[in-house]
């Protein structure tokens, strides 16, 4: 466990959703406009009666924001300020999106039933669908081996059931946009040699302990996912906060500290 992962939770917990002021590239609004459908996919409660449904994830959006943060991710490894504020804005986007979609209801609903149904203990020690977060992972530009899978702690997984609980995923994604504001700040900050000395010593660990924290949170998700095949949304939103903070994580490293 990270040794700041519960102060990492509070981070993203804490942060308000912002909503960013640019027009996020139009394909993404064009697609989200064209693949509205009908369908839902029904929760089923112990009684048979569906109390909760989250209409089914237009794959066009989807898509578009992943095809978006890969580019993204690209020339953030390149050190370019410019892709951090991109996939902070599609990040941004995609938190509204979920939002509107109903995520963090799902979500939550989704993981009380399991707990309801099947007791705490199998979102604890479920393995998560590695293989969906290995695809995601893919699909954001991350190469193979580069997605790390942790042996399940169950402290750690209890505290990441209690967060899903109260959060939902949403503001997660809200904050790994936040920080891949301050991100683009530093590593222009870099480029131009303005960046102050005493900035090197530290300031990996914050932000190594929130990746390390989210990629717990992801694993419960993905675990859920297995259970309830409709809430794979989710776990795709959640592998992706998860995997831009340790992006975030690699590249301060490589930098010696923010």
């Amino acid at each position: 466990m990270p040794p700041d992962g519960v102060g990492s939770r509070r981070m993203a917990e804490e942060l308000p959703m912002q909503q960013s002021r640019r027009a996020f590239i139009g394909s993404a609004t064009a697609a989200t406009a064209a693949t509205v459908v009908a369908g839902v996919s029904l929760i089923d409660t112990p009684s048979g009666q569906a109390q909760n449904y989250l209409p089914a994830a237009p794959d066009a959006v989807i898509a578009e924001l992943e095809r978006q943060l890969r580019s993204a991710n690209i020339g953030i490894r390149a050190g370019r300020g410019e892709a951090a504020r991109q996939a902070a804005t599609t990040l941004r986007f995609w938190a509204a999106y979920g939002v509107a979609q109903g995520y963090d209801t799902t979500l939550r609903q989704g993981v009380r039933q399991i707990i309801e149904q099947r007791g705490r203990s199998a979102l604890v020690f479920i393995e998560p669908n590695h293989a969906e977060m290995e695809r995601t992972a893919a699909r954001l530009g991350l190469q193979p081996g580069e997605l790390k899978h942790p042996d399940i702690d169950p402290a750690l997984r209890e505290q990441s059931i209690d967060y899903i609980l109260k959060n939902g995923i949403t503001p997660a994604l809200s904050a790994a946009a936040a920080a891949l504001d301050q991100v683009s700040v530093r590593l222009e900050a870099r480029a131009a040699q303005l960046r102050p000395v005493a900035a090197r010593q530290s300031g990996c660990d914050s932000i190594c302990g929130t990746a390390g924290s989210l990629a717990d949170v992801a694993g419960v998700a993905c675990g859920a996912a297995l259970f309830l095949p409709y809430m794979l949304p989710l776990c795709e939103a959640a592998t992706a906060a998860y995997l831009e903070f340790q992006i975030i994580c690699w590249i301060c490293q490589v930098v010696g500290g923010w």
